[in-house]
């Protein structure tokens, strides 16, 4: 397994992810999971059979089952708050950053961001360590550092790694629904959310040409600058 490499040497070993980044309304959304170096083996060893890979690998129907097999309940999870599985020494946490501060940051800086904010979750809850690993899906570290954690960013990371890969199945989950939930909201549905969840469809830009922009759409994004 990919993983097991980093686990040597180490108290920890963590994988972040985010999705979100093309599109055109809602927060970017990132989980990072936390695997303690104490029984890492057996619980790579389920993910590995249960088939966790990208999460734009996997049908929605099947991402959800998959994380029912884990005891996962995406309909209760909560920004900035950690969450255990199987033991202690197995945690996640899920965190957004949302259009506005998009607008402001770029897409770039607002997912590493959603990253370090997970991530943090997950250290807090840990506490003191003396040496953690942490794999980033993409080519690029986190602009915030822990002298006790090394970075180590994997291009296409979520097809590599399982830790990454369930990273991004917990956080695809959690976005669409929250952009399902967000449909009611706007325009009594018309934009259609709940359908291609913020991404540039056919069907959201002729939603934006004829309604303009909601409150949650990304005002720095050239569809929008068009409008």
């Amino acid at each position: 397994m990919f993983d097991l490499e980093y686990f040597a040497n180490t108290d920890f070993v963590a994988g972040t992810d985010e999705v979100g980044r093309g599109c055109l309304a809602g927060p970017v959304v990132s989980a990072t999971l936390v695997i303690g170096n104490q029984g890492h083996h057996p619980f790579l060893q389920k993910l590995q059979q249960f088939g966790i890979t990208d999460s734009k690998g996997l049908t929605s129907k099947k991402r959800l089952q998959l994380l029912r097999q884990l005891e996962i309940d995406i309909s209760v999870l909560r920004p900035d708050t950690p969450y255990k599985l199987d033991d202690e020494s197995i945690s996640f946490a899920i965190a957004e950053v949302g259009s506005q501060e998009i607008d402001k940051i770029n897409i770039l800086n607002a997912s590493l961001l959603a990253m370090e904010n997970s991530l943090k979750t997950c250290l807090h809850s840990l506490g003191p360590f003396t040496k953690g690993t942490l794999l980033i899906d993409g080519n690029k570290p986190l602009k915030w550092h822990h002298p006790c954690l090394k970075q180590i960013p994997i291009v296409k990371g979520d097809l590599k790694s399982l830790i990454i890969g369930l990273a991004s199945i917990i956080a695809k989950e959690y976005r669409d629904l929250l952009m399902q939930k967000m449909d009611s909201l706007y325009a009594n549905g018309a934009y259609a959310f709940s359908k291609h969840v913020g991404y540039p469809t056919k069907e959201h830009k002729l939603a934006l040409r004829q309604l303009g922009a909601s409150p949650i759409h990304r005002l720095s994004y050239a569809p929008l600058k068009e409008l």
